[in-house]
């Protein structure tokens, strides 16, 4: 029979948090990697406080539909 006295508590405690902090270790080292972001050069926005740009080009939002098809090209599905 298991006598449980303060003693056996508290080294029960302690080996209980000793191997939760393993696991917890051990599942930090197997961390999954980052994916590679790549830059599509073709189609750049450069977004500022003061303009919006695509590729270089200038352009308002809310402006003249005719300015969008000469900064975005013609829509073609």
């Amino acid at each position: 029979m298991w006598i449980l006295t303060k003693n056996n508590m508290l080294k029960h405690n302690l080996l209980t948090t000793l191997i939760c902090m393993a696991a917890i270790a051990a599942s930090c080292q197997n961390s999954v990697p980052k994916p590679e972001i790549k830059v599509n050069e073709q189609h750049k926005f450069e977004i500022s406080s003061c303009e919006y740009k695509y590729n270089g080009k200038v352009f308002r939002l809310g402006g003249d539909i005719q300015e969008l098809v000469d900064v975005f090209g013609t829509y073609n599905r």
